[in-house]
């Protein structure tokens, strides 16, 4: 049978039973909100008919006993004000992604029944946007017997108590509240609940029983207690494989704040009241003040088959990370597994905090932080606060293990948080579960397992048998936390084992998460998963490439169809310095490296800082540095990048000029050396030198005189300060003789 022929069967066989029981089945075939007489029916209109037990418009009138409202809209409807439930009735719609009712600046509805025999029932529907100064922002519930909510989702709703759900019963009814499989998610109160509220005794009645089931409150927030569920002087509450995540409570001035998920407060409703919390997860959830995920005051409270993972309190003192005890409370925890509650740099946080007189029992469960030692993570500080082993407990500093058949210390291998496992009861939740060489695996008694209430458990968090011959060794051992490891059903893994090459300088980290190696560098993942390795450098180094069953330098991703051995391998990094010489001298490195001319390029250590010298030759200094130096002074390079630097040399010599004059020829020489000349020349020397000319006439001729800087026929001698020119006058005898006789 298809969904709509399945619909259209429930609405006929719904028809039939109302008219054996005198009730009416109406219904909605308009998204508008109205009271008018346009010949449809309104989700209004349809309440006032179950109301009045008449028809209005195109609405069936209501009948005598329960009435049932179809809402057959696939749409959103806008409310123009809260409707008021007054008589017995089912309201139910295409489903909450189908059919939405949107309360604008109002709350939805209001359950104000004549007396506490009008039951009420909503389903398949989604309340969004919706907004009260008083408890609940969606649906105010002031009077009715048996209030049932299933598969509604509520969201973006905000109240002064309760952001989506409020409850405050008269004094003397008997009222109850179920909760199945509904979805709460960003929801908002100014107070106590940030999805759920509901206050008891003294003000109000309390109903006799609150149960909550496989529901999600998923982002909820609150100020003083309860980012979900505030709950005061309630006797009995059931949550069953619910889920809790990133929901948050504030604190308001000196106010604290209790509880990020859950608040319950029992102080009123007598010694007998009782939370029981089974197979559902915290994961992530907030409390300002205390109490991460749960906070409860008084009464009894027991949770069984549950996680709590990666909830937080509090921002300078932390008062129970998961949870936080108050007034003489007792809670038992059996076969649950709390995970990574640890907050770094806080010395003074616990995982769970018993207050004065309260009294915490545990059994067969798991309280493990990865790598931290000063947690304390059963926090007995207070007066007369007790944490009771009754064995088979695993813990990491023991401050929760006190018994010879617990452990301490020793890391229970579990799988990262994940769905495992069929959906039990139409829901699947995460939790942790064994790996195959967790000493969890049959580390408990021998079956039946011990449940709380004189009952037994029979089921792990997933709807698993338990106990089970987990290790294949003969016997049936009930597995320590709220999973039982079936060796039919669990992936047993593989394991990646990596190894670091060369001097090391970096990391390899893993997604999912296991691997950070150094440190550990084998893990166990699922069966043909796919796992991906990171490389991370350390400062200074570069990772150069993966071996084994990876290659290249990109991520390494690997299919655990297999064993697998990965390597990395990282080296220093380096970059690149050159230097260019312009004119005459030379330029070394510290470190050294470059000695240039010669060896003018090397690569140095990422980061170091080079110092470059320049070594003069003798007439000529440093003019100038260009590229990434600049000055005349010392040159220093950070290697942060590759490095171009060009040193510039300039003579500092003054030029002397020599000029033969005359018709005969000679040579020119000088002390100390540098002109030795038969026809124009020059030379540079240092300033302030002396250097003496010597001319000597070639054969045949006679030196006749200098002229210029010196002037007669002996050896000239010239200081020089600047540039000089002189001339060396040669006559050639056969000229001279010529001449005479001219």
């Amino acid at each position: 049978m298809n969904v709509k022929m399945w619909k259209i069967a429930l609405i006929v066989s719904t028809l039939w039973l109302a008219s054996a029981a005198e009730a009416a089945f109406i219904t909605v075939n308009t998204a508008d909100d109205e009271l008018n007489n346009d010949g449809d029916c309104s989700l209004r209109e349809a309440v006032r008919s179950a109301n009045e037990n008449s028809a209005f418009d195109a609405c069936t009138a209501g009948g005598i006993t329960t009435d049932s409202i179809f809402v057959a809209v696939n749409g959103t409807i806008v409310l123009d004000g809260a409707i008021v439930i007054e008589e017995r009735v089912d309201i139910f719609g295409l489903g909450p992604n189908a059919t939405v009712l949107d309360a604008g600046i109002s709350r939805h509805m209001v359950v104000d029944m004549p007396d506490d025999t009008h039951d009420f029932d909503l389903s398949g529907m989604a309340l969004v946007s919706g907004f009260s100064s008083s408890p609940g922002g969606a649906v105010n519930i002031s009077r009715a017997g048996s209030v049932r909510l299933e598969n509604v989702r509520f969201e973006n709703n905000q109240g002064a108590r309760g952001g989506a759900v409020g409850m405050n019963l008269p004094l003397g009814d008997e009222g109850s509240l179920q909760i199945v499989n509904c979805d709460f998610v960003e929801n908002s109160s100014v107070s106590r609940g940030g999805a759920l509220y509901i206050e008891g005794l003294p003000n109000y009645q309390a109903p006799t029983n609150l149960k909550i089931e496989r529901s999600r409150f998923e982002a909820n927030e609150s100020v003083r207690g309860g980012g979900a569920i505030g709950l005061v002087g309630l006797p009995s509450v059931i949550i069953e494989s619910s889920e809790f995540t990133e929901n948050f409570t504030d604190k308001v001035g000196l106010i604290a704040s209790h509880g990020g998920a859950v608040y319950w407060s029992a102080l009123t409703a007598g010694a007998s009241a009782l939370m029981t919390i089974r197979d559902s997860l915290f994961d992530r959830n907030i409390a300002d003040s205390r109490g991460g995920a749960i906070s409860v005051f008084s009464g009894s409270t027991l949770i069984e088959n549950s996680t709590l993972t990666r909830d937080r309190s509090g921002r300078t003192t932390s008062f129970g990370n998961a949870i936080a005890m108050f007034d003489g409370a007792t809670l038992a925890l059996i076969h649950s597994t709390l995970v990574d509650h640890d907050q770094i740099d806080d010395p003074t946080d616990s995982v769970i905090f018993i207050g004065e007189d309260s009294v915490l029992a545990l059994y067969h469960t798991v309280i493990w932080t990865d790598g931290s030692s000063g947690i304390n993570e059963c926090d007995t500080s207070s007066a007369n606060a007790l944490a009771l082993s009754n064995g088979y407990n695993f813990d990491t500093g023991g401050a929760c293990t006190s018994q010879p058949t617990d452990t301490s210390g020793v890391d229970p291998q579990l799988w990262p948080l994940g769905d495992y496992g069929d959906a039990v009861n139409g829901r699947t939740l995460r939790t942790f579960l064994p790996r195959p060489d967790s000493p969890l695996i049959d580390g408990g008694q021998d079956g039946p397992c011990a449940g709380g209430l004189g009952a037994a458990l029979t089921v792990d968090a997933r709807g698993v048998t338990r106990p089970l011959d987990g290790d294949a060794a003969g016997g049936a051992q009930c597995d320590p936390g709220a999973v039982e490891f079936d060796r039919n059903l669990d992936p047993i893994g593989k394991v990646i084992n990596v190894n670091i090459l060369g001097a090391g300088g970096g990391s390899v980290s893993s997604d999912p998460a296991g691997l950070d190696c150094p440190g550990n560098c084998g893990e166990f993942f699922i069966d043909d998963s796919t796992v991906e390795l990171f490389a991370q450098p350390d400062p200074g180094f570069v990772f150069t490439g993966w071996a084994g069953d990876c290659s290249g330098t990109g991520t390494c991703q690997v299919v655990m169809d297999a064993n697998r051995n990965v390597s990395a391998s990282f080296a220093v990094a380096v970059q690149p310095l050159s230097v260019s010489i312009v004119g005459s001298g030379t330029v070394a490195s510290n470190p050294g490296g470059i000695v240039c001319p010669g060896t003018c390029s090397t690569t140095f250590v990422e980061g170091n800082i080079v110092e470059l010298t320049p070594l003069l030759d003798p007439g000529f200094e440093l003019a100038s540095w260009g590229g990434d130096c600049s000055g005349t002074g010392s040159c220093m390079v950070t290697m942060d990048q590759p490095r171009n630097v060009t040193a510039t040399f300039e003579s500092t010599q003054v030029p002397l000029a020599v000029r033969f004059e005359g018709p005969g020829t000679g040579r020119v020489t000088s002390t100390p050396a540098g002109i030795d000349c038969t026809s124009n020349c020059s030379a540079s020397f240092p300033p302030s030198t002396t250097v003496e000319l010597a001319a000597t006439p070639d054969v045949g001729n006679t030196f006749q005189n200098w002229t210029g800087a010196c002037g007669g026929t002996s050896t000239c001698s010239v200081d020089v300060e600047e540039a000089t020119s002189l001339g060396a006058v040669f006559i050639d005898e056969d000229a001279l003789f010529i001449d005479s006789f001219e």
